[in-house]
């Protein structure tokens, strides 16, 4: 983890150490938001072309998951239950709220966090998020999903849970955010 001008950063590698594919994440707070950017390193070419969205208006989708994807996770310190964002390169973003680890299932929409705004260029996306940030101190953890020209699925965290990836893992929150 990096501190540089209010950002906090990770380097995300496959959890499988097969991919020379890297993803740089971070994440600074603004006033009332936080600032989430990910950017694809991929000199091997081992990642889909990205089909551009920024003309397309945001829109709240399910299933973002299943393809080339932005996620970060977080929850107040101390406490099991947690957020899970999705966005991807067309503007499609989701935020879910779990009381417990995966629970409830499906996954409710949260109606407390919202995205204000997503911005995308060449291989970066820039994630911009309200919601009551400085109410509590937070953990965070950044995941992504890339699909392969071949459609495989490759994922990516800044460390590996135990045995298959599994982002709900509260081990990969290792970042914080203090309360103002």
């Amino acid at each position: 983890m990096m501190t540089q001008s209010g950002w906090q950063s990770q380097i995300l590698t496959d959890s499988f150490g097969q991919a020379q594919l890297r993803v740089h994440a971070q994440c600074r707070k603004l006033q009332d938001d936080v600032q989430f950017q990910f950017r694809w390193s991929d000199p091997a070419k081992e990642m889909r072309t990205l089909e551009v969205g920024a003309q397309r208006p945001l829109s709240r989708a399910d299933l973002i998951w299943q393809g080339t994807c932005a996620e970060v996770f977080w929850g107040e310190v101390g406490s099991e239950s947690y957020f899970e964002l999705n966005a991807n390169h067309l503007r499609q973003w989701n935020i879910y709220r779990f009381t417990n680890y995966r629970q409830p299932q499906p996954p409710q929409a949260s109606a407390v966090f919202h995205v204000q705004e997503i911005q995308i260029i060449d291989t970066e996306i820039s994630i911009v998020v309200r919601g009551p940030w400085q109410k509590s101190s937070w953990e965070l953890g950044f995941a992504s999903v890339v699909v392969t020209p071949d459609q495989k699925l490759l994922y990516f965290s800044e460390s590996k849970a135990p045995g298959k990836p599994d982002f709900h893992w509260r081990g990969l929150r290792t970042l914080k955010l203090q309360k103002d």
